[in-house]
């Protein structure tokens, strides 16, 4: 997925002047995306951003999470720093961490839920790799013509 198609539909979307689009730490997902935003105005509706990009993007490409900058960190020439934004964003995430929400993030909801389900503490366990078993050793291989199935190199 390459976030500047995000950043597209994110930028046409009234009120919001511009936007930057990270992948998150997430336990569940490995990494979710999220929008990073200035504000045209004094209005910053994460809900109505949320709700463009779901009528023009597929549902993976959707923002999980939405915070509010009032500018964004940029170099010399103009690039994004993602680096420092994702910092900054993790500082602004930090409360939520300790028990509050932050009040400039808004966190959507989807699929499983990242706490383990209640009463499954002691049991429940990360995924660390979900791809295919691993595949078992090849036979050797024959030493002298007599040991080869066909009788010859």
């Amino acid at each position: 997925m390459y976030a500047r198609e995000v950043e597209e539909v994110l930028l046409a979307v009234e009120g919001v002047r511009d936007a930057a689009v990270i992948g998150l730490p997430d336990r569940v997902w490995g990494e979710v995306v999220t929008a990073v935003l200035v504000p045209a105005g004094a209005s910053r509706d994460s809900a109505g951003v949320v709700d463009a990009c779901r009528r023009a993007l597929p549902g993976y490409r959707v923002p999980k999470r939405v915070y509010w900058l009032d500018e964004l960190p940029r170099n010399a020439y103009g690039k994004v720093l993602k680096r420092q934004l994702r910092e900054e964003v993790a500082r602004q995430d930090a409360p939520a961490v300790a028990g509050s929400r932050a009040a400039s993030a808004l966190t959507i909801p989807s699929g499983p839920s990242n706490a383990p389900p209640s009463g499954t503490e002691s049991r429940w366990l990360p995924i660390t790799n979900p791809g295919r078993p691993p595949t078992p050793p090849r036979p050797a291989r024959p030493t002298t013509p007599r040991d080869s199935p066909h009788g010859r190199w």
